[in-house]
């Protein structure tokens, strides 16, 4: 069984360097229980503050390479615990912010 969430997205991530998989993991295991936390406040000093910046600041660090992480780790899961019921959660929040002059263009 893994150990985090984060270390199963390191297992998977296609991230092209080991480096940025472990930083992967230490952002996804500051978050994981602070889901509503900024990046300031997942990370937890201000070393691991600007270090969370510099990846997803990276242009190496691709939104497919994280999305697909996540799915891979998550139906890993899925098959080695084997549970009775898989609850998909989906959020079909839309903004609209037309209305105001500074979001004009």
């Amino acid at each position: 069984m893994l150990a985090t969430i984060g270390e199963a997205m390191l297992d998977y991530s296609g991230l092209p360097d080991r480096r940025l998989g472990e930083r992967l993991k230490i952002a996804v295991d500051g978050f994981i229980y602070q889901p509503g936390a900024s990046i300031p406040q997942a990370s937890g000093s201000v070393e691991a503050t600007k270090a969370a910046y510099r990846f997803f600041d990276n242009k190496r660090v691709t939104h497919q390479a994280l999305i697909g992480a996540q799915s891979t780790a998550t139906w890993r899961r899925v098959e080695q615990e084997k549970p009775t019921a898989v609850i998909v959660a989906q959020d079909t929040t839309s903004l609209d912010d037309s209305s105001h002059k500074e979001t004009s263009g």
